[in-house]
């Protein structure tokens, strides 16, 4: 049974762009690290999501060495979305 995780009115995709270059990763890198394909990194970063797995998000954080508070936006630590500053 899959866990998803509500990401309610979060840019998901640009905080894990941010992060993912932050951390000077590829999106390939990034995929290979949390067994998810570079496509899915790609379409992760370009389009909203109101659910993710939960799976999903506890590698993501992992990788990207942040809280899942951080990813979902609930603390924002600096960074910043492309439609605001």
């Amino acid at each position: 049974m899959n866990v998803f995780i509500k990401v309610h009115d979060t840019l998901l995709g640009v905080r894990v762009e941010q992060l993912r270059l932050k951390k000077g990763l590829s999106q390939e890198q990034l995929g290979k690290t949390i067994g998810f394909p570079e496509r899915g990194i790609q379409i992760m970063e370009t389009e909203y999501f109101s659910e993710v797995s939960a799976h999903v998000m506890m590698e993501l954080a992992k990788a990207l060495n942040v809280s899942i508070d951080e990813l979902t936006g609930k603390n924002d630590n600096n960074l910043t979305t492309k439609t605001g500053g």
